[in-house]
């Protein structure tokens, strides 16, 4: 396994690793958040004798330096990074592999740099649209009022908007007092995995660890927060319907959508936005799984969809 770092022209060291056939094809995974990064787990679905498997963590996440770094990190930096790591790599075209905020990314780089697109594979749809926001911050209260009640009880109740939600954690995570930044990164994480929660099945899922042990002990949460809410207080740096309005350039890109129906978190109807935009892309609906991609369902689902892409691509090629 080849792993590594590349240095950007502004400030970050984005660390990647390849594994899998140099002669296969290839595919760049990118891992959801923002704010999160890869795992041992996310190399776990992809085939070493067809694929040649590219990870990297994005600005600030994972191993890349500097750990939790917002300055010179917005979306159009990102696209420059697969694009830095695709050309140093020597990879003409590739697939992209990318779920939730990963789907994002996926859509942004093939709407910028079609022409390197082999195809698409997107899991848990988010186009970071206002309504995605509202749903996560304060729709999604009424199914878990109890836990919605100690995610805000330090903000206004007079003012309970997605946009204060958002400022508010947002200046906590930044805070000086470092007790009071970790306390705010725990609560929002513990927020987001309680939702996952409603539809996670640990028993029906290949991933190593429960994403709801330990939050104590995770060093990388406030790093991850960090990013996280600074993408979010940007509106992930994109414009109103930047990815819908963009989808024609994709036209030629065969697109594999991946959609739990029962995701908390990012709910089906954004799945079915963008299948109705890309008439020409094929949707499987997963029912009785929810957003996460390790879900035993959900990696099926991608799996069979790894598999029509690569029998697609070796009959043309």
């Amino acid at each position: 396994m080849l792993k590594n770092y590349l240095k950007s022209k502004d400030g970050h060291s984005i660390y990647y690793e390849c594994m899998g056939n140099e002669k296969g094809i290839p595919i760049i995974f990118l891992h959801g958040g923002p704010g999160s990064g890869c795992s041992d787990s996310s190399k776990t679905f992809f085939d070493k004798e067809k694929w040649f498997s590219v990870f990297f963590d994005q600005r600030g996440c994972g191993l890349s330096k500097p750990s939790g770094e917002t300055k010179n990190n917005y979306t159009q930096a990102l696209v420059s990074d697969i694009e830095m790591i695709r050309e140093f790599l020597g990879i003409k075209k590739c697939v992209l592999f990318g779920g939730s905020w990963g789907s994002t990314l996926a859509l942004k780089y093939a709407s910028d740099h079609p022409e390197n697109v082999l195809a698409l594979i997107l899991r848990g749809v988010f186009l970071a649209s206002d309504r995605e926001i509202d749903w996560f911050l304060l729709e999604l209260r009424r199914f878990i009022p109890k836990s919605w009640k100690s995610f805000v009880q330090n903000i206004d109740p007079e003012n309970r908007s997605s946009s204060s939600i958002i400022n508010h954690y947002h200046e906590a995570v930044f805070s000086n007092k470092k007790e009071k930044a970790f306390e705010a990164a725990c609560l929002w994480r513990t927020w987001e995995e309680t939702a996952m929660r409603l539809t996670y099945n640990t028993k029906n899922t290949e991933e190593k660890n429960n994403p709801t042990q330990n939050l104590q002990n995770n060093k990388k949460i406030l790093s991850n927060m960090k990013v996280h809410l600074h993408y979010l207080k940007n509106k992930c740096f994109l414009e109103k319907d930047q990815i819908l309005n963009n989808l024609q350039m994709l036209k030629d890109i065969p697109t594999h959508i991946i959609q739990g129906q029962l995701d908390t978190i990012c709910p089906p109807e954004t799945a079915e936005s963008l299948h109705e935009k890309m008439s020409w892309s094929i949707i499987d609906r997963v029912n009785g799984a929810g957003h996460g991609a390790y879900e035993q369902l959900i990696k099926r689902a991608l799996i069979k969809a790894l598999e029509t892409v690569e029998s697609k691509l070796k009959n043309e090629s």
